[in-house]
């Protein structure tokens, strides 16, 4: 399952934010540290797809697929030194997948901050730095250990050795990304989690008094401040957003419309996640009583995406069979796609494409 941390500097809307995704009221209280252990929320993620497979396959149970968003507490400046039980929620990060990083983009002086001003550049590098700090201490702790161990004869070893230098040199140099790795060589660092290279999108939490982006200071200076960086941002409101999900579903789209807020906040926050980690969705109708969806990396072969569904599939594969979403869309039926020849038989090799429903032919052991 896909993990995705929330983090920020305390008072920022992290919780809020929380809230606003999983609809649990979670403590939001105005002061630093409300959240201690981090708040876990499994939801589903959203796919109209799912609607219209239902109506295709009326029998089946539909399961969405899920995404952990976890809640971590703020952190502050000299986290990574135990500041604020900083070494604790550095500790909670290093688990996901990918960070969602809630950056405040409103003033209210009824919840304090760490400065008077409201500064979203200031807010990020200090919590960047604390991320970069832990990364080089961890960098450098294994960078001693390895050069005692590694020999001329160890090529694994030994490159892994050269990733972890370069890593260390990419992250003194200031920019945060993983970029210019080879991948297969990349993979090396991947028991390292090393924070500042994890897919990143900064939630811009902008005030319910000010939602027109375009006279937005704040938001408009965070966009020119991730203009060279490798970022993505997500304008939202976690209050309104936070504060709809106790209405009827029928009030809360109409306040939706009133306030011209687009789609729901965890629809966008999903859609970009996905995007962020480059993954698409593919869906199983198993045993005719229930219709899945699954998460898999963009350019994985089907082999992969039974092995995601059960290992036993991957390990007896014999043959899949796929189908797509828009054909099934387009003519109505399992049935008339077979007619028409569009449901395919696929080996081994076969890449997943976004929107393949696959029925894996396996052998049991």
């Amino acid at each position: 399952m896909l993990k995705v941390g929330i983090i920020g500097l305390p008072n920022v809307g992290k919780s809020t934010f929380f809230n606003a995704l999983t609809g649990l009221c979670v403590p939001a209280e105005n002061f630093p540290f409300c959240t201690v252990d981090p708040n876990v929320s499994i939801v589903p993620v959203p796919d109209e797809r799912l609607a219209k497979l239902s109506d295709y396959f009326p029998e089946a149970k539909i399961t969405p697929e899920t995404l952990e968003f976890i809640d971590i507490a703020g952190l502050i400046e000299g986290s990574h030194l135990g500041e604020g039980l900083g070494n604790q929620f550095l500790s909670n990060i290093r688990g996901v997948n990918a960070i969602l990083h809630v950056v405040r983009c409103f003033e209210n002086s009824n919840i304090p901050h760490i400065d008077a001003k409201i500064l979203p550049t200031r807010d990020i590098q200090i919590v960047e730095n604390e991320l970069k700090q832990s990364d080089l201490e961890i960098i450098d702790r294994n960078l001693n250990k390895l050069k005692k161990q590694v020999s001329s004869r160890d090529l694994k070893l030994k490159t892994e050795l050269e990733m972890l230098e370069k890593a260390k040199e990419v992250l003194e140099s200031g920019f945060f990304s993983d970029k210019g790795f080879e991948p297969e060589k990349y993979e090396l660092l991947a028991k390292y989690q090393i924070l500042s290279f994890k897919p990143t999108i900064y939630i811009a939490n902008i005030s319910e008094k000010n939602l027109d982006l375009n006279n937005n200071t704040f938001y408009i200076n965070l966009q020119n401040y991730c203009s060279g960086k490798n970022r993505d941002i997500v304008a939202i409101s976690a209050k309104i957003e936070s504060e709809l999900t106790e209405f009827p579903k029928d009030e809360a789209a109409s306040f939706r419309d009133e306030l011209n807020l687009g789609e729901y906040a965890l629809s966008k926050v999903i859609k970009e996640s996905h995007n962020l980690l480059k993954l698409l969705t593919f869906f199983t109708f198993v045993g005719g009583n229930e219709v899945r969806a699954w998460s898999l990396s963009n350019g994985k072969s089907i082999i992969d995406a039974a092995a995601k569904i059960h290992t036993d599939m991957a390990d007896g594969f014999i043959k899949g069979q796929v189908m797509k979403f828009r054909d099934l869309e387009k003519f109505g039926s399992e049935v008339e796609l077979r007619n028409a020849g569009l449901v395919k038989t696929e080996g081994k090799e076969y890449i997943v494409e976004d929107g393949d429903i696959i029925n894996i032919i396996f052998k049991e052991h």
